[in-house]
């Protein structure tokens, strides 16, 4: 008689992360203070704080579309600096670079304030 062998379905999955010498250290000093296992505090860190299935919106649509004109009108004033240098006017566009330079600068800062790294 021959036995049918079943294959179970593992329960429990494995991954493997390669850390920097800083970071393992890093994950240690955690542990320690945690009283955790790294795998503990690792699905803690990763599945228990922000659900990252759901995407991630960083500006509202509002925004989007007043940060999407600004980089429109940005752009546009570009263009119209390369046409004219592409003709051969190549005197006075300090100030027009420099009003380009503010723009971005601006959108840049705006950006950072609000979502900057934590």
């Amino acid at each position: 008689m021959l036995q049918e062998q079943t294959q179970k379905t593992p329960t429990r999955f494995v991954f493997y992360i390669r850390v920097t010498e800083n970071e393992y250290k890093r994950v240690l000093s955690m542990c320690d203070a945690t009283r955790c296992t790294a795998q503990e505090l690792f699905k803690k860190g990763l599945l228990g704080r922000v659900n990252l299935e759901k995407p991630v919106y960083l500006l509202s649509p509002d925004e989007v579309q007043e940060f999407r004109t600004a980089l429109s009108r940005i752009g546009n004033n570009v263009n119209q600096v390369a046409r004219k240098v592409n003709t051969g006017l190549t005197e006075g566009w300090h100030q027009v670079f420099n009003g380009i330079n503010r723009g971005l600068l601006d959108l840049n800062h705006k950006l950072g304030a609000k979502y900057a790294d934590r």
